[in-house]
């Protein structure tokens, strides 16, 4: 039988949305993560504006969430010792810098699965890397991407959620 309207629109559908660029699917995640209660974890490697690098903490500030920075090492990967130590409701976010996971990624993900984190892939500088054969923004909870960083766009982004306790209804969200 054809149905004139979807019996279920989500079926076949992949975890997948389209943001106006990298920073509203992040900033959607937050917001969300915020609302449930959860703090963020960043490195403490990270860009403030459009003149300083990635404006990662621009979003951190606009979503109001709670955060702590954490050290990262020479290779820019969070230093594991620092998270052991914390305690409480966590979204730890990873940063693959230059398109690449950082080095103590397994680790990385080993604790915050013991520990019952979310995990957050700032895919920003990839879209095709992979990591043991997975591609990066496919292993966390949640993942964003940049198009216009990979292909010849003016914006776009893409928000990622692995995680089938969460779903989003997208809208255009004001980042100011």
């Amino acid at each position: 039988m054809i149905f004139k309207e979807p019996k279920d629109l989500h079926n076949h559908t992949k975890s997948m949305y389209f943001t106006k660029n990298a920073r509203s699917a992040f900033l959607h995640i937050l917001r969300r993560l915020r609302d449930d209660g959860y703090s963020l974890l960043l490195p403490s490697y990270i860009g403030m504006n459009n003149y300083e690098g990635s404006g990662v903490f621009d979003v951190v500030r606009t979503s109001r969430i709670e955060f702590e920075f954490c050290p990262v090492d020479l290779k820019l990967s969070p230093e594991i010792n620092h998270l052991e130590k914390i305690k409480g409701k966590k979204a730890l976010m990873i940063i693959h810098y230059f398109g690449f996971p950082p080095n103590n990624f397994e680790q990385l993900l080993e604790l915050a699965a013991m520990k019952s984190w979310l995990t957050i892939e700032d895919c920003a500088h990839t879209i095709t890397s992979k990591y043991k054969g997975k591609l990066l923004g496919t292993i966390g909870d949640f993942a964003f991407h940049s198009i216009h960083k990979l292909l010849p766009t003016s914006d776009g982004g893409i928000l990622r959620v692995n995680n089938s306790n969460y779903s989003f209804d997208i809208h255009p969200i004001e980042e100011g």
